[in-house]
Parts: C-alpha cells; sequence; structure tokens
C-alpha cells in the first residue's frame, strides 16, 4: 500500500464513521482499501490512538468482506464482517458475522438493555451512554480533518464539491475549505483564544510584510474576507479572492492548522503545491508548532517523499 493510500484509508475510516450510505460512493471509497486483483477479498482497517485525558491507548478495528455470491468490484455488495473497539487491555466491545451470517457479540457493550449485534452499519457511535466509546468515535470521525486544497482555495468559486453531503457532517475547516468564512468567524468570535489570531497574521505577514490586517466583511453574514495592505500612512482594502493562488492556498493551511475547535489528527495532501518557496519553511515551522501548541498531530504527504511526514 502506497503513502496515498494509507492516508485515504484513514479518510475512508473517518468518512464511514460520519455516513456510511455517503462514504462507499464517495471518492477514495473501497478503492483504497480493497486488495487489487481479489475478487472476494477479506480487508482490515485497524488503528491504534490516544486522546488526550487519557492515558490508555485506543484499538479500534472492522473487518470488510464479499457475502454470498457476490465478486469485486461490487462495492455496494462489499459488507461488514467484525468490529471490535479496546481501551488498553479493555475490550470495551466485539462482535462479528459467523459463517452462517449470523452476528454475535464476542464481548457486548455494558449497556442495558443489550443491543443486538447484528446491524451492518459501524457500531461505534450507537452507544452515548458509554462515555469512552464517544471518546473514540469523535476521535475517528469528527477528530480528523482531511485536507488538498485546490488551486481554487478561498477563490470565491462556486458550485459544490463532490460529496458536499457528507462533508456537511465535518465540523471545523471542511476539506476544501469551501466554508473558510465560518471557521474565520469562529476564530473572530473566540476571545478565550487572542492568541489565534494574532498568531495567524504574525504569520501572513512573515510572507508579506505589508499585510496589515485580514478580517471579514461581516461577523452576522460574511460574504468575503478583507485582506488590509499597508501602503505609506494609508490601508488599502483587497478581497480575499484577488490575492495570489499561493497566499490563499497558505492561508488554507493556516486555518485548518488555527481552527477551533482544534483536530486530534490533521492530514495534508501536497501542501507544497503553488505555495512561495519562501513560505514553505513557515509552513513546516507551523506544522511543527501545531502538536507542541496542543492544535492537533500533523500528518503530511508530497510526490517527493517515500514516507508521510509526521509531526
Amino acid at each position: 500500500m502506497g503513502k496515498s493510500n494509507l492516508v485515504q484509508a484513514i479518510r475512508f475510516l473517518r468518512n464511514l464513521l460520519l455516513d456510511q450510505n455517503e462514504a462507499v460512493g464517495y471518492e477514495f471509497g473501497w478503492e483504497r482499501i480493497v486488495p487489487v486483483g481479489e475478487s472476494r477479498p477479506q480487508t482490515t482497517v485497524e488503528v491504534l490512538f490516544t486522546i488526550p485525558g487519557e492515558e490508555r491507548e485506543y484499538s479500534y478495528r472492522i473487518r470488510f468482506g464479499m457475502p454470498g455470491q457476490h465478486k469485486w468490484p461490487n462495492p455496494a455488495a462489499l459488507a461488514l464482517k467484525e468490529e471490535r473497539l479496546g481501551l488498553g487491555n479493555e475490550l470495551l466491545f466485539a462482535r462479528r458475522q459467523k459463517d452462517d451470517g449470523q452476528w454475535e457479540w464476542e464481548k457486548a457493550p455494558a449497556v442495558s438493555p443489550t443491543p443486538n449485534p447484528s446491524n451492518g452499519n459501524p457500531m461505534l457511535g450507537q452507544f452515548p451512554s458509554l462515555q469512552q466509546v464517544v471518546f473514540a468515535n469523535a476521535a475517528l470521525s469528527t477528530g480528523i480533518g482531511y485536507y488538498h486544497f485546490p488551486a481554487t482555495a478561498l477563490s470565491g468559486a462556486t458550485g459544490q464539491p463532490h460529496g458536499q453531503n457528507l462533508l456537511q457532517k465535518v465540523p471545523g475547516l471542511s476539506d476544501a475549505a469551501t466554508n473558510y468564512l465560518q471557521v474565520m468567524r469562529g476564530i473572530t468570535q473566540d476571545f478565550h483564544h487572542p492568541n489565534i489570531r494574532k498568531s495567524l497574521l504574525a504569520t501572513l505577514r512573515a510572507v508579506h510584510p505589508a499585510i496589515e490586517s485580514i478580517e471579514l466583511d461581516s461577523l452576522v453574514n460574511p460574504q468575503r474576507a478583507i485582506i488590509g495592505h499597508k501602503a505609506g500612512d494609508r490601508t488599502f482594502e483587497l478581497i480575499l479572492e484577488q490575492e495570489s493562488d499561493g497566499l490563499r492556498r497558505f492561508y488554507a493551511h493556516l486555518l485548518a492548522l488555527y481552527q477551533t475547535p482544534a483536530k486530534l489528527l490533521l492530514v495534508f495532501e501536497e501542501p507544497e503545491n503553488a505555495i512561495y518557496p519562501g513560505a514553505l519553511s513557515l509552513l513546516a515551522d507551523e506544522f511543527k508548532a501545531a502538536p507542541r501548541e496542543h492544535r492537533g498531530q500533523v500528518d503530511y504527504h508530497h510526490p517527493q517523499s517515500y514516507s508521510p511526514g509526521l509531526l
């Protein structure tokens, strides 16, 4: 499995937990986790992770297979076969589908009444009274940000991106930053973390010293972002859409890194594309600072690297 397939599998798991029906037909769905050439694949996705405030390590595993006489590539037929969640040495729940097609609990969740295990969707998000299970579900779904910004990022381009219904279920900055105005408004209204605005502006000014400010035209119903450029004793207003592709993409990465609340994991695909060469070191510094400042673990990928970078 290549590095892109690895991060797409993480993205697929996130989408699967948000909405299985949407995730199956979404870009980078089954084709990123099914072994090439297998007519009846058995595919397992297993992740080990930790969350703030919990010293023990979580483990979550789901396994898929082709039921009956179905053969790949019939993505609608690839069905869940096994699911288990553990925390440290404790197994929180585990279920599997037997050879006869019937489901059974290996370890039922500690809720009453005991739920029926024969559910074709992931059950990770279906036990709201079990706090540890809720935290695990949040970490693997809403806690993951995946970003592959196009050259048109923050340009005001119209049109609904593919998978819009699914992406609307991801809080914070969306995968293509189409909701950047709302994210900027959240940062502006976060008076308990004023350093976020200062840090954003300071990093932008390191790229373009003439930048004096970047604010919304309205906090009630924002339509555009305004960048103030200092020239002499005057500040000239430009809309963000008028800035270069490189500056817009650079700012999109900053919004992902500084969004509130912060993500647990931030995945960036090819972050160097269309960014000023002089700004790449600044972006690298921001990636390194994010985990130190509790703004999320950063995973980044670019074609020249053999393996992902993890900070």
